[in-house]
């Protein structure tokens, strides 16, 4: 071990046990376990955004997406890697959703591609010339093969066997073609196809790897739920080993924020009124952080404020959008908004434009909204905010 870092060197092809255990000297112990894969390099997956954010979406604007992968052993996208073996999934995620609904269309859709395979590589073989989706040929169909192996537990090892031996005895008379040429991983992925055709509940199918959709909130939604926008690809293992999966997601929020869906508050009182969400910072230098954000194409951040001395004895202030801390790169901040009875809670539009240094990486920082006026009195509170909108460049 150097340092923090734990380096091992494998030269050997197999699956590995790794075992860690840490202690500090002081009676502390703490131990952890790993499997590590040799002989089968993992595979790449990059889902790229171009020109759209990966934090945020504009409701029903439409976002475009690019989905790479790159194998060691099994190629890239077209290159040795069909399309419908990468698993592309966007979702809609309301707010107080199920989760497990999700993630399981996910698997589904995992399941689909694993399948795809199989179907693939029974395409590029005989076996057509024999069988037949659901109509019985020289030989049974394979919903009949999937039907009749339906509750077996031994049926994959057994078909995959029997598509590379032949034999026959089972169906009839007629024997089945052996297919030495398949290898034990095409066999059983093929076998694992037939059998998937038993199952009547249709899969989830999986999204182009590359295209765009519109981001739309359904009728009767709030738009406090998230879009999921996930790709997983899972390769063809190598050299006897296990087969292994690389998965990307981002998460995106509405660009029209609930003023409650921040990660922290420091001297911001959050309260609702008339069915509507507010907050209010109680002093100077009280702030709200959103974290680890994708700051890319945003060109503002807009909100709906007020300063009402009557309600809040308001001290007004300004708003400024800083970069990892409360005193952090200064991104952008509001005009000052005064303190006013002229409009009681009628909001104003307070607008801070974001410059982003042309260096950036794109890497997700933290942003906090620093609500400032040095002048307020103790404990004197600053306005009320109603709303918050990050605002886009427009393509």
């Amino acid at each position: 071990i150097n340092g923090s870092e734990a380096n091992l060197t494998l030269s050997d092809i197999g699956v590995y046990k790794v075992l860690l255990t840490v202690d500090d000297g002081n009676g502390g112990i703490n131990t952890q376990t790993m499997e590590v894969v040799a002989g089968n390099e993992p595979p790449v997956l990059s889902l790229e955004m171009h020109k759209n954010n990966k934090s945020f979406y504009v409701p029903n604007a439409s976002l475009d997406y690019a989905i790479k992968v790159f194998d060691k052993e099994d190629g890239s996208l077209d290159k040795g890697i069909n399309s419908e073996e990468v698993a592309v999934n966007i979702d809609y995620l309301a707010e107080g959703f199920d989760k497990i609904e999700i993630a399981q269309g996910h698997r589904s859709a995992d399941e689909s591609t694993q399948y795809a395979v199989g179907k693939k590589a029974m395409d590029a073989s005989d076996c057509m010339a024999c069988h037949k989706s659901k109509e019985k040929s020289i030989g049974p169909s394979y919903l009949e093969v999937a039907k009749k192996y339906k509750d077996d537990p031994k049926a994959l090892d057994y078909l995959s066997t029997k598509i590379i031996s032949g034999g026959g005895g089972v169906w009839g008379e007629m024997a089945m073609a052996a297919h030495p040429q398949l290898s034990t991983k095409e066999a059983s992925d093929i076998a694992l196809y037939i059998l998937s055709l038993a199952d009547q509940k249709p899969k989830e199918k999986t999204l182009p790897t590359k295209g765009s959709f519109v981001a739309k909130v359904p009728d009767n939604d709030q738009g406090n739920g998230v879009y999921i926008v996930r790709a997983s690809y899972s390769d063809k293992g190598a050299n006897g080993m296990p087969s292994l999966q690389a998965e990307k997601s981002f998460v995106l929020r509405s660009s029209k924020i609930d003023v409650h869906g921040f990660d922290a508050y420091v001297d911001v009182n959050k309260m609702s009124f008339g069915g509507n969400n507010l907050v209010i910072p109680a002093k100077s230098d009280a702030y709200m952080v959103l974290n680890q954000i994708d700051l890319a194409g945003i060109s503002a951040i807009q909100f709906a404020a007020a300063a009402p001395i009557a309600q809040l004895n308001a001290a007004g202030g300004k708003i400024e959008v800083r970069l990892g801390s409360p005193q952090g790169i200064l991104l952008g901040e509001t005009d000052f908004i005064k303190a006013s009875d002229a409009n009681g809670f009628a909001p104003s539009i307070l607008t801070a434009p974001i410059t982003l240094n042309k260096d950036y990486d794109g890497t997700p920082q933290d942003v906090y909204l620093v609500f400032v006026n040095k002048n307020a009195g103790e404990g004197q509170s600053l306005m009320v905010v109603m709303g918050i909108e990050i605002k886009m460049n427009t393509k």
